[in-house]
């Protein structure tokens, strides 16, 4: 019966610790460290050669909408992210996922 009145007594609950931190830590950084562009396919590719192309995050495959083109942009066929080259040459390549974008130039070789 004691402890039931000396509890009424306080204004805050036995389980109370105070003002809540409800302050959020800012984000620091960008969390991608390290971009890097990884094709299946032969490298460097021949005409008629297809790739499969992949943005990889610190080791992690990004997922999500992709976008891949390249400079010329008929130098290669592009469907989702896989290529298929059509004439020899150097192009620019560029694949984007979601923000992240990186790109790479490749260079096509006769078969």
């Amino acid at each position: 019966m004691l402890l039931m009145l000396l509890l009424a007594c306080t204004n805050t609950a036995p389980s109370d610790t105070g003002e809540a931190d409800t302050q959020e830590e800012p984000a620091t950084g960008d969390p991608c460290e390290e971009l890097e562009v990884r094709v299946t396919g032969d490298d460097p590719p021949q005409v008629g050669d297809e790739w499969t192309v992949w943005l990889w995050c610190d080791d992690a495959l990004m997922l999500g909408a992709t976008r891949l083109f390249f400079d010329p942009n008929d130098i290669a066929t592009v469907s989702e992210n896989r290529a298929a080259f059509l004439y020899e040459g150097t192009a620019s390549m560029t694949i984007q996922v979601g923000s992240r974008r990186m790109s790479r130039d490749v260079t096509i070789t006769a078969e």
